[in-house]
């Protein structure tokens, strides 16, 4: 009986202390946390004129709800695919489904890095790479 009451006892104690920080769960819930919101900003490829981005992060699971589109001789919007991380950047499919034309890929991988209060920013795909900063955008599209 004894043996009893001391093993219900170090369960007790042992629940009590696997409570768990919410903050630390709920963050490893969220592996986009650190980039859910509306970004934009200016991204460069070679051959190609500077041209703006404006993108929509929103969820590890829906690809529709991470909008992404590119103006100028860009000019086409498509969708971001959670795929993992690599230390603190985040990585994503990037997927065009409105606009495809010349200068704007189909497909490809997106890696943005958390810099301070910006995300720095590498397209790949297709023999293309471009680079760029994305800020916070003022308003959300």
């Amino acid at each position: 009986m004894r043996r009893l009451a001391i093993a219900a006892a170090s369960c007790l104690v042992l629940l009590a202390g696997c409570g768990g920080d919410e903050a630390t769960t709920t963050s490893a819930e969220d592996p986009i946390a650190a980039v859910t919101g509306a970004w934009e900003g200016v991204l460069h490829q070679k051959a190609t004129a500077p041209f703006p981005v404006e993108v929509s992060i929103n969820s590890s699971s829906d690809p529709a709800a991470n909008v992404v589109r590119y103006g100028g001789a860009i000019n086409c919007s498509g969708t971001w695919r959670y795929l993992g991380t690599d230390g603190a950047s985040i990585e994503f499919e990037e997927v065009i489904d409105s606009g495809q034309g010349g200068r704007c890929k189909g497909r490809g991988s997106v890696t943005v890095t958390p810099d301070g209060a910006e995300l720095d920013y590498e397209f790949s795909g297709g023999g293309v790479v471009s680079r760029g900063v994305l800020r916070e955008a003022v308003s959300e599209y």
